[in-house]
Order: structure tokens, then C-alpha cells, then sequence
């Protein structure tokens, strides 16, 4: 799913490679996940183009391909032809990076993502510096493990660029804004943008989709399988054990940074579950944050016990919960949150070291759509 460099390159490449920031692996158990590099706010100035050219009125398109995605986007590569149109398959966030800025120097006006939802995060976070607020159209062609995004666009399986096209001459467009996730502990470096981040019990879960995956499950059902066994697990252990008593973490809200309040249920270091996501929908019907909104919203589990099962249909289907604080149940929406947590976060699949992180709602994306999906 991730833009990872090869195993053996070359030597004057091994040499220009020498100093650009990796991805780390962390063992966690019998899985393996991969820790999202800090990149400075140096280095991701250092490939600004403020100068875009003008082009003629013809369209150009730039394409990221991603040949790591579990289902490889062959239509990236065998129905773009043509000069206006550019297909790049960037092996680093590096050389992603200064795709990008060749892109926003060339002034395209559409930009294909064929991966999964790990390539639009590293597109994001890549091209964050390069376009502002400034972005050309985007589309994506869902070819990764999982493509929560293009579920919420209502993209089908078998988006072509063909398809793209023909979106973009009739504006089909949907606005989508993603979460920006900024590090406070170190004041330059860069922030990294996506649309799903959780925490606590959420970091196990992504170690369970990995294992989804190997048994053919993937997407919605990939989600449904996780959940459910999640879930499972909240409520079979010792109080010990990382699936109960979760991660500890400390939630400040909106501008004045309120503290999250907080009920009784577990330790009161530690946060169950932690969700938070900009997207109007998320797959297998799920709906953790209560009605479907706009904007950024999140769900907090202090901690759940027996009694809680109770809540779990009214939690997944997003019903109101009554007296859901004094359950342990916090759903909120605010234009921006601060946490802190000693364990590691994930968004999009990838993980954030421990620390502390300004998380707020990015910039307006649009975003090319098959058909009129929910407005934000």
C-alpha cells in the first residue's frame, strides 16, 4: 500500500538515498506495521514550485501509480496515453514529493491516485507543502487493502481513468477535507494528513486486518471482521491485558483545550478507543460518531465492561446512547483536538510515534466522484 523503496537499488541511487528519511518497522507481536517518518518543514519546503506555468486550455493529468497495492492499478498504465498526460510510480515519499512539485510546475489540473488508502495519505502529506490550499482535482482508482475514502466518494472497484474522464467533463466533484495531524514535541516537523486516526484498541486492530488480508478478506468485509473481533477482545482478558485497559492518552478539545471528560470506567490515564475521522461514511455501515455529519469527528471509550454490550448496536449503527458520558462514551465534534498518548497512533494505516499531536480539519479537497455523493 506504501510508497517503500526497494530492497536493492542501484549504487548512485543507494548514495542519493543515503540521507532521505525512512519508514521504521515495528514488531508488534507476530505483526509487523510501519511507523510514518518525521519529515522537517525544511525539507518538505525545499520542493516548493510557487510559480505554476500557464498551460494551454487541454487538460493536463498527472497519475500516481502505486504497483505495491494489493490490487494492482493496471489501468494507470495501459489507458493514459497521450503528452498532457503523465504516469509516475515514485518508489520513496521522497521522490513522491518531487513528483508532485514537478506537477504543480507543469500547472495540472486533475491528479489520479491509483492505490489504496495509504497512497492518498502519502500523497496528501507529501503534496501538502507543494499545493497549499491550492490543490488541482483529484480522483482515485481503489486498487489498495482497504479504500475507505473511495467508499465514502462512492467510487466503484472498476474506475478506470476512462471513467475519470468522464467525471471531470461532466463536474462531478465532491468536496472532502482531510485531518491534518501536526506534532507538538517537535516544532519543525512537518504534518502528515488523512482520514482515518485511532488509538488505544484501533493500533491491535490494524495488527488484525493485517491477518484479515492473508485470509482473502478485504475492504468492507476486511472492516466488518476486524471490528467484530475487536471488539471481542475489549471484553475477554485480564484488566492488563493492552486490549483492555487500552493506551494512555490525554484529550484536549477545540481552541481552550478542554480536557475530555471522563467517567469512572478504567484507569484514569488510559482511553480505551479513540477514532477519529473526517469522512462522511465509513464502510461496512459503520457509524461509531452518531449521525453521519461533516467535519471532524471522533469517539472516545473510556472503558468497556459487560454492561457495555448493551450499547455495542446503538455504538456501531450511530443511535443516540443515553447518559453515554457516565457509560464511558464520548462522541464529539470539533474543529480540532490536541492528544497526547505514550502509545503509538495510526492514521491510515500507518503508524505515528508516542507523543503529542494537534490534530484539525484541513483544507477543502475536490474530489472526482462517479456520482453525486453526500456534500460535506
Amino acid at each position: 500500500m506504501n510508497l517503500i523503496e526497494p530492497v536493492s537499488p542501484g549504487p548512485r541511487k543507494a548514495a542519493r538515498l543515503a540521507h532521505e528519511p525512512r519508514l521504521r518497522t515495528i514488531e508488534t507481536g507476530r505483526q509487523i506495521i510501519q511507523e510514518l517518518p518525521r519529515l522537517s518543514q525544511a525539507q518538505m519546503r525545499s520542493t516548493r514550485r510557487s510559480n505554476r506555468p500557464v498551460h494551454s486550455k487541454r487538460s493536463r493529468i498527472g497519475i500516481i501509480y502505486n504497483a505495491r497495492s494489493h490490487r494492482n492499478a493496471k489501468q494507470a498504465s495501459q489507458s493514459a496515453v497521450g503528452s498532457h498526460v503523465a504516469v509516475k510510480a515514485p518508489a520513496t515519499r521522497l521522490e513522491l514529493m518531487l513528483t508532485l512539485s514537478r506537477f504543480a510546475h507543469d500547472g495540472i489540473d486533475l491528479l489520479i491516485i491509483a492505490g489504496g488508502d495509504g497512497t492518498v495519505r502519502d500523497v496528501l502529506t507529501m503534496g501538502h507543502s507543494v499545493f497549499g490550499q491550492d490543490w488541482p482535482a483529484l480522483a482515485i482508482l481503489p486498487s489498495g487493502k482497504t479504500n475507505a475514502l473511495a467508499h465514502d466518494l462512492q467510487v466503484p472497484d472498476d474506475w478506470s481513468v476512462l471513467d475519470v474522464l468522464r467525471a471531470q467533463r461532466s463536474h462531478r466533484t465532491i468536496a472532502r477535507s482531510p485531518m491534518v495531524v501536526t506534532p507538538l514535541d517537535e516544532p519543525d516537523a512537518a504534518p502528515a494528513l488523512g482520514f482515518v486516526l485511532g488509538g488505544g484498541v484501533f493500533t491491535h486492530a490494524i495488527e488484525l486486518g493485517q491477518t484479515a488480508h492473508r485470509w482473502g478478506a478485504f475492504d468492507a468485509l476486511a472492516v466488518a471482521t476486524t471490528t467484530c473481533w475487536s471488539l471481542a477482545r475489549c471484553f475477554v482478558g485480564e484488566l492488563a491485558d493492552p486490549w483492555r485497559r487500552g493506551s494512555a492518552m490525554a484529550i484536549k478539545l477545540g481552541a481552550s483545550r478542554e480536557p475530555l471528560a471522563r467517567s469512572g470506567r478504567g484507569a484514569r490515564s488510559h482511553r480505551q478507543i479513540l477514532l477519529a475521522s473526517t469522512l462522511y461514511s465509513l464502510p461496512a455501515k459503520l457509524a461509531p460518531f452518531g449521525k453521519p455529519t461533516a467535519g471532524l469527528k471522533a469517539l472516545v471509550v473510556d472503558h468497556m465492561n459487560w454492561r457495555s454490550l448493551a450499547n455495542l448496536p446503538a455504538l456501531l449503527t450511530g443511535a443516540t446512547i443515553t447518559d453515554s458520558g457516565v457509560k464511558g462514551i464520548h462522541r464529539f465534534a470539533e474543529r480540532s483536538f490536541e492528544i497526547e498518548t505514550k502509545d503509538r497512533l495510526i492514521l491510515d494505516g500507518e503508524a505515528l510515534r508516542p507523543g503529542r499531536y494537534l490534530v484539525h480539519r484541513g483544507p477543502d479537497v475536490e474530489f472526482l466522484c462517479a456520482q453525486t455523493a453526500v456534500a460535506t
